[in-house]
C-alpha cells in the first residue's frame, strides 16, 4: 500500500492522487482511461495545492506560488481550479479532490501517495486527443518591454521547432541560464535569485560572441524539480543550447554566497564553477564579472562596456522593482514605480532604475488608465537613463516603448534598433520592433525580427504569435493558422493567445469563427476588458448591433487603459442617441493626441471613425487615407465595419483601396520569398 508523504517531504516528479497518477515532469495526469494533458500553470497550481494537502491555502499564497507574472485576478485563479477540476473529473459542488473555502482560498482533499516504483502506475493508454480551440479576443496594440507572460510549457518549441532547425551538437556558446535557486523563503531574496537571474542573462547577452537564450525560455525552468545534468538532454533539444549556467544564493546575516557553475550540455563536463562571498552593497558588480568568467571558460572574447554604477542598496532595490513590474499588475507596477524611485534616491544616477522607472510609467499609462502626461515623464526618465548609460541596451528600449505609445514611430523604431544594436541577443526589444513594423505595414521586416526573437527565446509566445499575425496580414492565412493552432494546443485558455486567434479570423472574413472565439473567450476570462472590446466588433461587423453596444459597455466599465477607451469610442458611436453625446469630446481627445504625434495608424482610424459618425466624411476620408499612409493594412476591416460605410462612399475610397491592395503585394511576394528561403510552403 503507497504510504502517504511525510508533511515536509518535498513532492517527487510522480505520486498517487487518488486513482489518477501524477506526472509533472511530463505535465500529465494518468489514470485507467488514459492519459489527461495537465500542462503549465494547471500542473503547478495542482502541485501547490498537493504540498499543502489537507490545509487552507488562501488564495494569495497560491497566486504568488503559480503566477510569476502578469495581472493575476481572482477570477483568474477560479478559472484555473476550474481546469484542474475539469482534468481530475472533480464536481465543485461534490468535491472529492478540490474544496473551494469561499473568500479564503482551497484545499486539497486528498492526501498524495508515494508510488513504491513505476509499476504503481496504470498501464498506458492512448493519448488525449488535443484540447478543442477556445475563445479568442483583439490583441492590444503594444505589447510592453519585457512582454505579458504566458505558460505554455516547454512542449510548445517541441511543435514550432521545425521552422527553426537547431544543429545536433549545438554550439558551446548558445547558452542558456537557468533561474539561481535560494535557501531562504523570504520574499524580497526570492526576489533577489529571479533579479540577479534576469540581470546574468542581460549581461552574457551583451557579449558579442555569446549567443544567450532569452528570459521567458528561462525561468520557465523555475521550480522544476530536476538537476542541471538531468535536465540537459531536454535544453538541447528544447533550445539548442551546448552549454547552461545554473547557481544559488544563500544568505548568512548580511553577507550572501553566490555559487554558480556552467556546464556543458553534450558531455556535462564542467566548464567553470565559482563562489561568490558578497554583500548587498557589492552585489551590482557580481554579474558583470560572472560574464567575464564565462567568457573566458568558453574561448569568447568578453565585453569590454562599462557597467552602470550604483551602490548595492540601489541595485537590490532594483531588482525587486523589475520583479513587481514584470507582474504585470496594477497594484505591482506601482509597488515597481515606488521601489525605482527609492533605488534612486540611494544613486540618483543609477541608469537602470532609470529605464524601470520609464517603463512602469509607460505601462501605467497605457495598461492602468494613469494621466497620459506620464509617458512625458516616461520618455524623460528614459532619455536620462540614454545620456548616462548609452551603451544600457534596457534604457534604449524604454526610450522606444515611451516614444512607440506617444506615437512618434520613427523614433521608436531606431531606440528599438539601438538596443537590439548593443544587446544582439535582446529579443524583448526584437519583439516590440516587429510589432511596430506589423502595424506600419512593413510585413516583412516584422517577420525577420520576429523570426530572430523566436531563435533566442523559443519559449516566449510572442515571437510565434507575432509571427503568425504577420503571416496572416500577408496573405498567408493558412500559415499562421497552423502556427496558432499549435499554440492553443498547448495554452487552450491563455487570453492573450485566443486574442490573436480571434483577430484572425476575424481578419481573414470568417465572422461566425470568430464569433464562437469570442463567446468562449469573454466566458472564461469575464475580467479581460480586451476581450470584451473585440467582441463587441465581431457582433458589430455581424450586423448584431445591440450585442455589439452592450459588450463596449462591458469593456469599458472593465478598466482606464486603451481597451476601455477603444470601447468608449465605440460605444458613443454605436449607442444610439443616449451614447451620441460622447462624440464630440472623444473627437477633441483623439484630435489632441494626433496634433501630439500624428503617426500612429490607429489614432487616424479612430479619428476617420469619429467623424464619419458626425456626417464630416471628407476630414473622414482624409483621416482614413492618413491612417493606411502610415500602415494599417487591414483590408478587411476597411471593407466590412459599419462605422466606415459612409466613407466607403466617398469618391477617393476605391483609389485608397487600390494603394493598399498594392501595398499588400508587395509585402506578400517579399513574404514568399523569405518562406521559400525557409522551406516552408
Amino acid at each position: 500500500m503507497p504510504a502517504p508523504f511525510p508533511e515536509s517531504s518535498t513532492l517527487p516528479r510522480r505520486f498517487r492522487l487518488g486513482e489518477w497518477v501524477v506526472d509533472s515532469d511530463a505535465g500529465e495526469l494518468v489514470g485507467v482511461a488514459g492519459r489527461v494533458a495537465l500542462n503549465g500553470l494547471s500542473m503547478a497550481l495542482l502541485l501547490a495545492l498537493a504540498r499543502r494537502a489537507g490545509q487552507l491555502c488562501d488564495t494569495d499564497t497560491l497566486i504568488a506560488e503559480v503566477w510569476e507574472r502578469g495581472e493575476v485576478s481572482d477570477a483568474t485563479l477560479q478559472q484555473r481550479v476550474k481546469l484542474v477540476r475539469k482534468a481530475l473529473n472533480d464536481d465543485s459542488d461534490t468535491p472529492r479532490f478540490i474544496a473551494t473555502v469561499r473568500g479564503r482560498g482551497y484545499r486539497l482533499l486528498m492526501q498524495p501517495q508515494a508510488l513504491e516504483d513505476d509499476r504503481a502506475a496504470p498501464p498506458p493508454a492512448p493519448e488525449a486527443p488535443p484540447p478543442a480551440l477556445t475563445a479568442a479576443a483583439r490583441w492590444p496594440r503594444i505589447l510592453f518591454g519585457a512582454l505579458l507572460a504566458l505558460a505554455l510549457g516547454l512542449a510548445l518549441w517541441t511543435v514550432l521547432r521545425p521552422s527553426l532547425p537547431v544543429a545536433a551538437k549545438p554550439p558551446a556558446n548558445r547558452l542558456v541560464v537557468l533561474p539561481l535557486t535560494q535557501t531562504t523563503s523570504a520574499g524580497d531574496d526570492a526576489q533577489l535569485a529571479d533579479g540577479l537571474t534576469e540581470q546574468l542573462i542581460w549581461s552574457l547577452a551583451r557579449v558579442p560572441g555569446l549567443v544567450v537564450i532569452g528570459r521567458s525560455s528561462s525561468m520557465s525552468y523555475k521550480g522544476v524539480r530536476r538537476t542541471p545534468a538531468q535536465l540537459a538532454p531536454e535544453l538541447v533539444r528544447m533550445l539548442g543550447v551546448g552549454s547552461l549556467l545554473h547557481g544559488d544564493i544563500q544568505r548568512d546575516g548580511d553577507r550572501l554566497r553566490v555559487t554558480l557553475t556552467l556546464v556543458d550540455t553534450g558531455s556535462l563536463r564542467v566548464r567553470w564553477s565559482e563562489r561568490f562571498d558578497t554583500s548587498d552593497d557589492s552585489l551590482t558588480n557580481l554579474h558583470g564579472q560572472v560574464a567575464q568568467r564565462v567568457a573566458q571558460a568558453l574561448g569568447v572574447p568578453p565585453d569590454k562596456a562599462v557597467q552602470p554604477g550604483g551602490d548595492g542598496d540601489a541595485y537590490t532595490l532594483y531588482l525587486q522593482g523589475r520583479q513587481h513590474y514584470l507582474r504585470y499588475s496594477a497594484k505591482d507596477n506601482a509597488a515597481a514605480i515606488d521601489l525605482f524611485r527609492v533605488s534612486l534616491v540611494r544613486s540618483p544616477a543609477y541608469a537602470p532604475a532609470l529605464a524601470g522607472l520609464s517603463d512602469a510609467y509607460a505601462q501605467a499609462v497605457y495598461q492602468f488608465g494613469a494621466p497620459s502626461n506620464q509617458l512625458d515623464d516616461a520618455l524623460r526618465y528614459a532619455d536620462a537613463a540614454v545620456a548616462l548609460a548609452p551603451q544600457l541596451a534596457e534604457a534604449h528600449k524604454a526610450r522606444g516603448l515611451a516614444l512607440d505609445l506617444l506615437g512618434r514611430r520613427r523614433e521608436a523604431a531606431i531606440s528599438y534598433h539601438n538596443a537590439s544594436a548593443l544587446n544582439p541577443n535582446y529579443s524583448d526589444a526584437l519583439i516590440n520592433e516587429a510589432i511596430l513594423h506589423w502595424e506600419g505595414g512593413q510585413l516583412a521586416d516584422a517577420y525577420r525580427l520576429a523570426l530572430r526573437a523566436t531563435a533566442l527565446d523559443p519559449l516566449d509566445p510572442y515571437a510565434h504569435l507575432i509571427t503568425a499575425q504577420v503571416l496572416t496580414s500577408g496573405g498567408f492565412a493558412a500559415a499562421g493558422q497552423a502556427i496558432l493552432d499549435r499554440v492553443q494546443q498547448h495554452a487552450p485558455d491563455n487570453s492573450m493567445a485566443q486574442t490573436i486567434v480571434c483577430a484572425h479570423w476575424l481578419e481573414i472574413g470568417q465572422g461566425e469563427r470568430a464569433e464562437r472565439e469570442c463567446q468562449a473567450l469573454i466566458k472564461q476570462h469575464p475580467e479581460y476588458e480586451a476581450g470584451w472590446s473585440l467582441s463587441g466588433d465581431v457582433a458589430l461587423i455581424n450586423g448584431q448591433t445591440q450585442l455589439a453596444v452592450q459588450r463596449f459597455g462591458t469593456a469599458a466599465g472593465l478598466g482606464a487603459g486603451s481597451d476601455a477607451f477603444y470601447a468608449r469610442l465605440r460605444l458613443a458611436i454605436t449607442g444610439g442617441p443616449a451614447q451620441q453625446a460622447a462624440v464630440a469630446p472623444l473627437l477633441e481627445e483623439v484630435r489632441h493626441k494626433i496634433a501630439q504625434h500624428d503617426e500612429d495608424p490607429e489614432l487616424q482610424l479612430h479619428l476617420a471613425m469619429l467623424l464619419a459618425a458626425s456626417g464630416q466624411v471628407d476630414d473622414g476620408m482624409a483621416a482614413l487615407e492618413a491612417a493606411v499612409s502610415h500602415g494599417h493594412s487591414d483590408r478587411h476591416w476597411l471593407e466590412s465595419d459599419p462605422v466606415l460605410a459612409p466613407l466607403r462612399r466617398h469618391a477617393r475610397y476605391p483609389a485608397l483601396l487600390a494603394r493598399l491592395d498594392a501595398h499588400l503585394r508587395v509585402e506578400h511576394d517579399k513574404l514568399q520569398v523569405l518562406l521559400k528561403v525557409q522551406g516552408r510552403p
